[in-house]
């Protein structure tokens, strides 16, 4: 504040210098404008006492009684006088011989005075060499212009006067600026104390030290800005206890969830986490450190440009130290950071894997049984097909059909789920506008019984993809099988384009009843089944679509409903180019 202080005192004491120079400029202008009129008066009117005298001896030209004249006034006047003929001659002065002076005809004072019967200049003589002040009158005698007096003035008087008043001017005015620098010490620091205060407040409370006030009395704008500072003081201590407390309550909150949290940053450094994740991976001190658990930096060089763009997270599988994990990987683009979290899900895969092996024991020890029953049903029809019976026996062939049917589902989902199998895909590279050709046939006669258009859209540079044929046909039954069963007018499209260089988009979409929005999330489960009493009438075993999804997901592709789409159900499928691990 020493600063402000000096600042403030300098620059009031230089306002009050800079205002007494001017102040002292201006009066001893005004006080010489004013003694050089008093002057030019007193010479204007002796003038015409002059003139009064000496009319007649200038009308007669009695340059004896004129010089006389004026030697006598000039002995009792400091003021020079000089008499001056129509012509310019000088016929008396009294400080100089007139013989010997020039001719002042084009004297400055005589031209004006020729012009405006008064005139009057400042200048050097060069008689007597010496600054003068002249006023020169014109005389006339019986309304007859006889000549002129002039009279003049030192001007060297009229300084010497100038400066003593000058020098007492300024002796006060030093006297009131060295008197002025009291009030003004006391000014500059009753404004630079209580700022200086302030600003020791300020510091202390920007470290954190909330309980620092300050007192400034009086009633003005610094003790209403001090109370303010109070008030501001009050509340931040306030509010940042208020966000201590959320912070410690949000940091207890995430220390007790069970699930692992933590945060990198774009270079998979560790800047938060949680215990759940400490016991995880360790029980060290892992912040600052790298994290490239399960290869991550590879797979969010893949996923990054879907996760900067997309506000949903990616969930990713992994097992770790004989557990099993979800991670949800979400991109908060204002850190440009990741924030992984991490859910056990062990427990929940293993009783998958039994519900798994249960179904696959199960479907593999029916198909036997339901084999026979199915032939024999057979030899029976061939034997009673004249009976009152045969329609019962027919019922039974079709539910036995139908559970062939649902444990033949069973099996395939089960093999496609089976991680101990390798090589589920045999993958090459195909044309997908022949492979969708070739499926035409299967379906001609359903569509005609409806009357159903199936068309194949597939744009001019759409490339050779790595599938395995067989799988994806599997995808495309499904779908077409469950469009036909379940659209009575319009039909079937599928339009195929290629969505960047590494992958490509399949849209699958009938004119059918749609798919309700609440089943939509659904939709995918096994067994799950939309509108049952619906599905009663198609006879519909609730797994296609969970093996749909499955040969999807097998091919490092997804697929979604488009929940958009009103005219019936549409089906986005995205599948790389290429068939890669991660």
């Amino acid at each position: 504040m020493k600063y402000i202080f000096s600042k403030l005192f300098i620059s009031f004491l230089s306002l009050i210098i800079v205002f007494a120079f001017l102040l002292i400029y201006f009066f001893i202008d005004t006080t010489k404008t004013h003694y050089l009129d008093n002057f030019q008066r007193d010479l204007t009117n002796l003038n015409i006492s002059i003139s009064n005298n000496i009319g007649l001896n200038l009308y007669n030209k009695d340059t004896t009684s004129l010089r006389k004249y004026v030697n006598e006034i000039g002995k009792t006047l400091i003021t020079r006088i000089t008499i001056i003929g129509i012509d310019g001659k000088v016929l008396a002065d009294t400080k100089a011989n007139a013989d010997t002076m020039d001719n002042h005809l084009h004297r400055l004072e005589i031209e004006e005075a020729s012009k405006l019967n008064v005139g009057q200049s400042s200048r050097l003589s060069h008689t007597i060499h010496s600054k003068m002040l002249y006023v020169a009158s014109k005389i006339y005698y019986n309304n007859t212009f006889v000549g002129y007096v002039r009279t003049s003035y030192y001007l060297n008087y009229l300084n010497v006067l100038i400066n003593n008043v000058s020098n007492e001017i300024i002796k006060l005015i030093i006297i009131l600026v060295l008197i002025s620098i009291i009030p003004i010490y006391y000014i500059s620091n009753s404004i630079s104390k209580p700022l200086k205060e302030l600003t020791t407040a300020t510091k202390k409370i920007a470290t954190g030290n909330f309980e620092k006030r300050v007192s400034i009395k009086g009633k003005n704008e610094i003790s209403v800005l001090s109370e303010n500072f109070n008030f501001m003081a009050d509340e931040l201590s306030n509010l940042f206890q208020k966000v201590n407390q959320q912070k410690d309550d949000f940091i207890n909150l995430i220390k007790t969830i069970p699930d692992g949290i933590c945060v990198l940053t774009s270079d998979l450094t560790i800047t938060f986490y949680n215990d759940a994740f400490n016991s995880i991976f360790s029980k060290q001190e892992l912040i600052g450190k790298n994290f490239d658990y399960f290869q991550i930096s590879n797979y969010l060089s893949v996923q990054n440009s879907l996760l900067e763009k997309s506000n949903e997270p990616i969930m990713l599988d992994f097992d770790y130290d004989e557990n099993s994990y979800k991670v949800s990987i979400s991109y908060m683009n204002s850190r440009d950071e990741y924030l992984l979290v991490f859910h056990n899900i062990t427990e929940t895969k293993r009783l998958e894997k039994v519900k798994r092996e249960f179904v696959a024991n199960v479907s593999h020890e029916l198909k036997t049984p339901l084999t026979a029953i199915k032939g024999f049903i057979e030899t029976l029809e061939e034997d009673l097909e004249d009976s009152p019976y045969f329609k019962f026996i027919q019922i039974i062939r079709r539910n036995t059909d139908r559970l062939i049917n649902i444990v033949q589902d069973l099996l395939l989902l089960s093999e496609l789920e089976n991680e101990t199998m390798t090589n589920k895909l045999m993958t090459t590279s195909i044309d997908l506008n022949m492979l969708l050709d070739n499926l035409k046939p299967l379906f001609e006669q359903k569509l005609a019984e409806k009357n159903l258009t199936f068309d194949i859209t597939i744009e001019k540079d759409f490339p050779l993809i790595q599938l395995d044929s067989y799988r994806i046909e599997q995808v495309f039954v499904n779908l077409i099988n469950n469009s036909i069963k379940f659209t009575e007018k319009g039909g079937i499209t599928i339009y195929a384009k290629k969505l960047n260089a590494n992958k490509v988009q399949i849209e699958f979409y009938d004119t059918g009843a749609g798919i309700p929005a609440e089943d939509q999330e659904r939709i995918f489960e096994r067994f799950y089944i939309s509108e049952k009493s619906r599905s009663k009438k198609f006879s519909g075993t609730g797994i296609g679509l969970s093996i749909v999804k499955h040969i999807i997901l097998l091919h490092n592709g997804s697929i979604n409903v488009d929940k958009s789409y009103v005219n019936g159900t549409k089906f986005i499928i995205i599948l790389p180019r290429l068939q890669y691990k991660i």
